[in-house]
């Protein structure tokens, strides 16, 4: 607290009572005071935050090349997944040490209301789904490539991309039936692996995209085994023959953009079939 231009007191007196959720942290960005509202979002007490590292609380790294407006996806004691707006502003004390002080909004409901979040979301839209699986189609999960893409340009946020690509372990060519069925498998095996806040579409009869806002590369692999677990544990159908499914994954960076992502996972699956 020494090192910090402000009092406990202080911080309650001012920003206690204000409906959007405070943070101060120290110049090592671990909390040292959270306003009421904060706790709310994350339902928690604050002497769950006070100490914490605030990569720890965000549920990633804090990036400090990163605009001074960002976007998280927090997960309160709960279970609860919100989109917080969060703006940032550095607060230097009288020895040169630098905290920082940050306002979050819940922006949740403005964004559960964009077009073609997970397929339940989009079931409200057939034009935008795939009749036989559910999830979006072609069309609908390049847009929302695209939106993601340029969301990560505007507030430097995460953003991680899987594809899957699938066929009869056999080898054999698959009929239009069997394709259906495998697609719907695979997105049945992708629901328990997803927030409210993914994609996931029909890239084509047998390659589905799964868009993670917010997620680096390791939410990809926890999807990647969700669902290859998913789909050993599902009986064959058309007689022996059971999915084959191999997966790619990239993380958009600087420059980027849906095309070029594309390519990357169609290279990486290229390459894996070689």
């Amino acid at each position: 607290m020494n090192d910090f231009p402000l009092s406990a007191s202080d911080c309650r007196d001012l920003l206690s009572g204000l409906p959007a959720g405070i943070v101060l942290c120290d110049a090592r960005d671990q909390v040292i005071w959270a306003n009421e509202s904060f706790c709310e979002l994350l339902e928690t007490d604050p002497e769950a935050i006070v100490g914490a590292d605030m990569s720890a609380v965000l549920g990633r790294d804090s990036d400090p090349v990163r605009t001074q407006v960002d976007r998280y996806v927090v997960t309160s004691d709960s279970g609860k997944s919100r989109w917080l707006e969060c703006a940032l502003s550095h607060i230097e004390a009288e020895n040169g040490q630098v905290g920082s002080l940050r306002i979050f909004t819940d922006v949740s409901a403005f964004e559960s209301r964009q077009k073609g979040r997970v397929a339940t979301a989009a079931g409200r839209d057939p034009s935008r789904l795939d009749s036989k699986s559910g999830i979006l189609n072609r069309q609908a999960i390049v847009q929302e490539l695209s939106s993601q893409v340029s969301r990560s340009r505007r507030y430097g946020n995460d953003l991680t991309l899987v594809q899957v690509r699938f066929g009869p372990v056999s080898g054999s060519e698959p009929t239009e039936e069997w394709q259906d069925t495998a697609r719907q498998r695979i997105a049945e095996g992708l629901k328990g692996a997803l927030r409210w806040a993914d994609f996931v579409g029909a890239l084509s009869a047998v390659e589905i995209l799964v868009i993670l806002p917010e997620c680096g590369i390791d939410a990809a692999y926890g999807v990647i085994r969700k669902v290859q677990t998913a789909l050993a544990d599902k009986p064959p159908f058309q007689g022996d023959d059971k999915i084959d499914a191999a997966f790619a994954t990239t993380t958009w960076d600087i420059g980027d953009d849906p095309h070029g992502m594309l390519q990357i996972l169609h290279r990486e699956l290229q390459a894996a079939d070689s």
